[in-house]
């Protein structure tokens, strides 16, 4: 880690104050030399601000903070050793009433440290820091650094902060390149591949345009596969390849080697059309020895974009067409500004605009400079006097930063309160274009000592805001590939400027670290071959280990010597046990052992992980818990609690933790809870007191079959299970009980869970109906899978009061039902008889009671429900926002009629009995998948794009000719089929006539010799194929 002093300083007063006040060491020589020290650091802490700034222009500065810094680094090391002496962990919160008191543990390792030698040798080394630190203290008279009142410049920026992201940054610029590049893309179907270059510097907005074409609906609407690729400097062939399989949604399996990896990208692929984006490529081979030959073999339509500085590459790699992105005009860069600052008011925009533009001028119209300042702006008031500050910022004027990193990005730095600023200097640490899940940051950022306590307010949420504010300034960003802002990548410019100042702090690369005995964090990537060893081991003062993925086996006795670590993470490797000397890292916060599926049990010691907030065992085999997990009071997240069974081992009994230990852990906010089968406690109010809970999953094993002594269990166990009314995701998997739990059943549902967003209900076989769950005013993601005894689904889903109320679902935006093997009917009104009877259409449209049902529902899925007969007319007609329907194995649906709101994707795979598709007249996108039946598709006046997908389709369908004659249509279709029809589409065959009409068709099969296609496009005309009657 890299240290910001007077963050770093801020923090260790305050465990320097601790540590005074309870009197941990019992020396009275010693706390003076405490005491003495604390109050040095407070005549200093000013200071330090300033200190940081100039060290970049000052040489003297620089040795004067590299050296101060040394201090700090020992002086934190013996705060945790005086801590270890008491035999209390390190970094505690302070006490508070709704979390607890303070935990104290011993440590076996350490109980030596109460002896009067250590406490000697303590006070020496103090004594020795604090002569150090008043040389120090005396050197910075001469620097003339300028006193900062550090809570002062704190309170000016995080009182401003939001957890409402940025708003959309894209300029006119951007939209006009967007649509000349969409149109370029999208021409020339007869051309089966063709690549594509936008060029330019650092930090121009390549990836910004890129991601805007990846994502235009015109794109979208073309291609079967989207696939987003970062390639970077040091790419990796067999994780790059691995990422394309899947995102073609294709499980590559156990495959490691190129040779096993690109015959299943090319079968991925086959017959499909693709766009894909490579996002900073450095080298053209990528593209001439990798990714050429699997993209070409397949025959269709291809189409890659790539960014690249170097117009070089562009060429080497054969772009036909190179889009040069240019640094903005003034009025397009004070455009930009406005949008990134927020900036919307008429007056605001006139009253700052020359300021504005003064900023743009010194960004020099580099768009990532732009916004960054607008990630500054937005953090301040919109008055002149505010941008005046940032305008003549002396940040502007550092002359002794390279290049690239001067002016805009500096100052974004700069801008950072002191807390924050620890936490960018943390992207130096990692490989470039790493993509950065929320969670590991947060649990990362705790660790290290990095995030500030604000009263009874958990750590992790802080640090939450801390993520958010980095989106929120642009110096994270959403990665392109994904759809959630949980997953951000950092700018390569910005990276650099964190390395820079981070100096030899920290350093990514192949470094021997065991050669490095000062080291506090460990991140290794990509290092498959690298294990846990006695080397690793020896670095005492670690603080931060992670060696997921890499070859680790087992963990050596001596991990217990490590008594500085806060952080250790095991996640995919191999190791198959842990030694019961892991029980003496006692400052541990994080043990990640996540997909360890070697791992079946943990030793007792995890139980004196006093410090441990979070527990991760996810898709870790474990058969038990040790007991005594009821101790780990720091605990708020812990996923994979298994239930165990008390089975004799020889002359012994199993110890095993049980249900009844969830009753101590208080500040649990995410909770997984495996194997509920085997619990019989009665579990009495076992969570509804855990106020902290957000996340919760309960789990038995599905796969096993059950008496009614059991049965009965599970539902008392369950019934007493109640989750808090704070919960925001509940995932349920496997109950076996016939009916629901009763506090699902309940008529107050709505109170009982005010902040559910997130349902998950699966494997409920023998539930005959489900719960009322149209009472849940906030839920937005509802998922149901397996409900295998459900016949019919009626007014009961939507509430008690549903012959009466009139609001249902609000905010639900995406429902999936899927293998309900014996579901018939789905309707809206008592008696069944589902597909819209009077009675339905009588509750649906009485005037004195309008309804509002599923108002926000963007998403509809519905998989393997084969007895279900028809969809319910009354509540497809008040889904008006509804964009995408997917249906799959619905063996006995007939007719899919007036969905007049579906505008974005219609779904139908494998409905054997599907005869109709007709009045949807906002759809935009209509795909078939082995539906044989189907004679009618008809009033369908918007469609777009036509898909077919039927191997065995040997003539085209005559409904098709219907759809090419409708009015200004501009209708694309692809069809994967047999040979014999696409004999019957090439040029003098017996469609030929059909083929002429549709404005854009592709064909494509399969052969013994491999993939054949047909290409037509009418206006402008062009057609080509591989396919010959000879062939």
């Amino acid at each position: 880690m890299a240290m910001v002093l007077d963050a770093f300083v801020n923090t260790f007063i305050e465990k320097l104050a601790d540590l005074i006040k309870d009197r941990v060491v019992m020396m009275s020589e010693v706390d003076d030399e405490l005491q003495k020290l604390k109050e040095s650091l407070e005549t200093i802490i000013c200071l330090l601000k300033d200190a940081e700034r100039k060290k970049i222009q000052d040489s003297a500065i620089n040795s004067w903070v590299r050296k101060l810094k040394d201090v700090m680094y020992e002086a934190d090391d013996i705060i945790d050793l005086c801590k270890a002496e008491d035999g209390r962990p390190a970094e505690e919160e302070p006490p508070s009433t709704s979390l607890g008191q303070r935990v104290r543990c011993g440590s076996p390792l350490l109980s030596c440290f109460g002896s009067v030698p250590f406490r000697y040798q303590i006070g020496i080394r103090i004594r020795d820091l604090n002569d150090r630190l008043q040389h120090l203290s005396n050197d910075h008279l001469s620097f003339k650094l300028a006193s900062i009142n550090r809570q002062a410049s704190i309170s000016a920026i995080t009182s401003k902060t939001s957890p409402l992201l940025p708003p959309d940054t894209t300029g006119s610029v951007i939209c006009n390149a967007t649509d000349t590049l969409v149109d370029l893309l999208n021409e020339g179907n007869g051309q089966s591949r063709r690549l594509f270059a936008i060029t330019g510097m650092g930090g121009i907005g390549k990836t910004t345009l890129a991601q805007n074409i990846f994502n235009d609906s015109r794109i979208i609407d073309k291609y079967q596969i989207r696939l987003w690729v970062c390639v970077s400097q040091k790419y990796s062939e067999i994780d790059l390849l691995k990422q394309m399989i899947r995102g073609a949604e294709i499980d590559h399996g156990q495959a490691t080697e190129r040779a096993e990896l690109e015959p299943m990208l090319r079968r991925a692929i086959e017959g499909k059309s693709v766009f894909l984006v490579l996002d900073d490529v450095w080298r053209a081979d990528v593209w001439v020895n990798l990714l050429r030959t699997p993209l070409s073999s397949a025959m269709a339509i291809r189409r890659i974009l790539i960014t690249t500085r170097d117009r070089k590459i562009a060429n080497q790699m054969g772009a036909v067409h190179i889009h040069n992105v240019k640094l903005l005009h003034e009025d397009e860069g004070w455009e930009l500004l406005c949008r990134s600052a927020s900036l919307q008011r008429k007056k605001d925009i006139q009253d700052l605009r020359d300021i504005g533009i003064g900023i743009v001028r010194k960004c020099h119209g580099l768009p990532l400079a732009i916004k960054t300042m607008g990630g500054v702006l937005i953090t301040k008031e919109k008055s002149r006097r505010e941008w005046e500050k940032v305008l003549d910022n002396d940040a502007w004027t550092m002359s002794k930063l390279p290049e690239e990193l001067k002016g805009a990005l500096y100052l974004s730095y700069e801008d950072l309160p002191s807390h924050l600023k620890q936490c960018f200097l943390y992207f130096a640490l990692f490989p470039e274009d790493y993509e950065f899940l929320q969670e590991d940051l947060v649990k990362l950022w705790v660790a290290e000592g990095f995030v500030e306590n604000e009263g009874s307010k958990l750590l992790e949420e802080t640090a939450k805001e801390y993520f958010r504010e980095f989106m929120r300034r642009s110096i994270l960003q959403p990665n392109p590939g994904f759809g959630s802002t949980r997953i951000s990548k950092v700018h390569d410019l910005l990276r650099s400027l964190a390395q820079f100042l981070a100096e030899d702090e920290c350093a990514y690369g192949n470094a021997l670290v065991s050669r490095q005995n000062c080291l506090r964090t460990v991140m290794l990537f990509r290092s498959p071959t690298t294990v846990l060893n006695e080397s690793l081991v020896r670095l005492r003062c670690l603080r931060c280990l992670s060696l997921r993925g890499t070859a680790t086996g087992s963990i050596p006795n001596s991990i217990g010597n490590l008594i500085h670590l806060r952080y250790l993470d095991l996640c995919s490797t191999s190791v198959s046990r842990l030694p019961e000397t892991i029980g003496q890292l006692t400052n541990l916060q994080v043990l990640d052992l996540r997909f360890c599926k070697h791992l079946c049990t943990l030793p007792q010691g995890i139980t004196r992980l006093c410090n441990l907030r979070c527990l991760d065992l996810f898709m870790a085999p474990l058969e038990h818990l040790p007991a005594g997990i009821m101790k780990l009071k720091q605990l708020n997240f812990l996923s994979g609690f298994v239930i165990g069974e008390r089975d004799n081992v020889g002359n012994r009994t199993l110890s095993v933790c049980d249900l009844e230990e969830l009753k101590y852990l208080d500040r649990l906010r995410h909770l997984r809870l495996d194997r509920l089968e085997r619990c019989f406690s009665n579990g009495t109010s076992l969570l509804l007191n855990k106020s902290l809970l957000q996340r919760l999953r309960l789990s038995c094993t599905s796969e096993l079959q059950y008496s009614e002594e059991e049965t009965n269990q599970i539902q008392h166990v369950f019934d007493n299970l109640k989750p808090p009314p704070g919960l925001d995701d509940l995932i349920i998997v496997g109950f076996f009980g016939r009916k629901i739990p009763s506090w699902m059943q309940s008529s107050s549902l709505a109170t009982c869970f005010p902040c559910l967003t997130c349902l998950t209900l699966t494997n409920f076989a023998s539930c005959l109906q489900l719960p009322p769950l149209g009472e849940l005013l906030h839920l937005q993601y509802l998922k149901i899978i397996g409900a295998n005894s459900v016949i019919s689904i009626g007014l009961e889903f939507l509430g008690d009061d549903a012959a009466t109320s009139t609001v249902f679902f609000p905010e639900l935006k995406s429902l999936v039902i899927a293998k309900m093997p014996n579901w018939e009917e789905w309707s809206l009104h008592r008696g069944g008889g589902g597909g819209g009877g009077e009675a339905e259409e009588e509750i649906a449209a009485a005037p004195e009671r309008p309804l509002l049902l599923l108002p926000n529902l963007e998403t509809l899925i519905l998989g393997k429900c084969p007895k279900l007969r028809s969809l319910p007319q009354g509540l497809l007609d008040h889904a008006t926002k509804l964009r995408s329907l997917f249906i799959e194995g619905a063996n006995e649906l007939k007719a899919l009629e007036n969905l007049p709101s579906l505008s974005g994707l219609l779904q139908t795979k494998d409905c054997p009995s599907l005869e109709r598709i007709s009045n949807l007249g906002a759809l935009g996108t209509l795909d078939i998948i082995g539906c044989p039946s189907l004679v009618c598709v008809e009033k369908v006046d918007a469609l777009k794009r036509l898909q077919m997908r039927d191997a065995p389709m040997e003539r085209l369908p005559e409904w098709l000719w219907g759809l090419v004659h409708q009015p200004n249509s501009s209708l694309v279709v692809v069809v994967v089929c047999d040979v014999r029809l696409l004999e019957r589409c090439i040029r003098g065959g017996e469609d030929w006539h059909i083929v002429q009409q549709i404005p854009a068709i592709s064909l494509y099969t399969d052969t013994d010799r491999g993939s054949r296609y047909v290409h037509y496009n009418k206006e402008p005309v062009s057609y080509n194929t591989n396919f010959s009657t000879e062939s």
